[in-house]
């Protein structure tokens, strides 16, 4: 009877786990996407473009720069309880994971608006050779603890024109 109420109460844990992660989890992406989609209407003014100066001025445009230098923008964002049970069932049992792309596409919009908003502030007027670097952060030395959480970095250089 002790194993059997053990085994019911991880049972139980478990679930109500995966429940929290699903309930809680969709709130707090729901809020970050709407942030991101009112942030986004803000700054869609503002040019990011993933060529190179000198390739603009190749196509035509006729760039003064003023003013050049570095920005970026760095997001981390972890995946909730309930993401990482359907990521290791669609790894068990193969398929796309639906979960990890949502996740992906709101940490890279997120390190945009970061980079636009890092480089407004410094009085860029664009920022041009647009590169993203992403990264997976897996804790995996206790199984039971593990955390995940994916890095992406938004980085270009940033252009004060005359």
């Amino acid at each position: 009877m002790n194993e059997y109420n053990s085994l019911l109460i991880n049972l139980s844990v478990f679930i109500g786990l995966l429940l929290i992660g699903y309930f809680v989890g969709g709130i707090v992406e729901k809020r970050h996407f709407k942030s991101i989609l009112e942030r986004e209407e803000k700054l869609l003014y503002f040019p990011v473009i993933n060529l190179a100066p000198r390739r603009l001025v190749e196509i035509g445009e006729d760039l003064q720069i003023e003013n050049c230098f570095f920005v970026s923008g760095l997001v981390v964002i972890g995946e909730d309880y309930f993401k990482r049970i359907l990521g290791f069932l669609a790894n068990f049992f193969g398929g796309r994971l639906l979960s990890h792309e949502s996740l992906l596409d709101r940490a890279r919009r997120e390190a945009i608006l970061r980079l636009k908003e890092k480089a407004i502030s410094q009085g860029a007027d664009m920022v041009v050779n647009l590169q993203l670097q992403y990264l997976s952060i897996n804790k995996e030395t206790d199984s039971q603890n593990a955390n995940n959480s994916v890095e992406i970095m938004a980085y270009g250089t940033a252009l004060k024109v005359k």
